[in-house]
């Protein structure tokens, strides 16, 4: 589903929601998506000149992309027409200007909401790593970036609720099989679609230390076929034997014998 702040409009698109960043590194949004996507589009840049990918680094780059943005709209909306600048208003000008002004002017940048929304997935040579990164709205010129590489799954959007109790429920474990964990993230998504502004279309990314390979249309109606039948008979794939297809992903080496 994909979601617009102007003019306010939901609607199935195309293009798939996951962005890639690196080769082992990608970006999901949920809200504003065209506010989503500049920000990314900006951060890519500072990405591509890193010598080593550290996903914690990815996300530090990414939160500066949203100040940035921030920054600019705050300039073209309320300062750059008073004939000011932030920086100045925050700088040298905060020392002369009444206490009163620069609350009014608080006040004025915590209404411009981008929604950041942000889930980044990915591998380092430390190992996978989950991160979230949302708008503080109580420091409007800050990102908020939580880790969850010790939980091993996150979600964000307003399906956030019914995707964090699939893994709740299913007792999803990080050391869970590549199959198992695949299996369980597809029926978070299902679950999450119970909830408003969340479209039924899927995309799926397995992400190994240096690939990234996306599902096609026929390995995810697979997938769906599965959960329809644990719907159905309400038990688990008999032995996970059904999921088995799907360790063709695995590097070579990881692969079951």
């Amino acid at each position: 589903m994909l979601t617009a702040s102007y003019p306010p409009i939901e609607f199935e698109h195309g293009v798939r929601k996951i962005k890639q960043a690196t080769n082992s590194c990608v970006v999901l949004s949920a809200g504003d998506a065209l506010a989503h996507t500049e920000i990314l589009r900006k951060a890519k840049t500072s990405i591509r000149a890193l010598t080593e990918y550290e996903i914690k680094k990815i996300v530090e780059i990414i939160i500066n992309s949203f100040i940035e943005k921030k920054k600019q709209i705050a300039n073209e909306r309320i300062f750059n027409p008073r004939g000011l600048d932030l920086d100045s208003v925050y700088g040298n000008k905060a020392r002369i200007l009444p206490p009163e002004y620069i609350a009014y002017v608080d006040n004025l940048i915590g209404q411009i909401d981008l929604g950041l929304n942000m889930l980044i997935c990915g591998i380092d040579v430390e190992g996978g790593h989950i991160y979230t990164i949302k708008e503080d709205k109580s420091m409007p010129l800050l990102g908020l970036s939580q880790c969850y590489d010790s939980l091993g799954y996150s979600a964000i959007g307003s399906g956030t609720l019914h995707a964090m109790s699939t893994f709740i429920y299913s007792g999803y474990l990080y050391a869970f099989p590549m199959t198992k964990a695949l299996f369980i993230a597809y029926e978070a998504k299902k679950m999450a679609e119970n909830a408003p502004g969340v479209g039924t279309e899927t995309d799926v990314a397995i992400i190994t230390q240096n690939e990234i390979q996306y599902l096609d249309d026929k390995e995810i109606d697979k997938l769906n076929e599965i959960h329809e039948r644990k719907i159905i008979k309400l038990e688990e794939p008999e032995k996970d034997k059904e999921l088995d297809y799907f360790n063709k992903f695995l590097p070579k080496k990881e692969k079951k014998k």
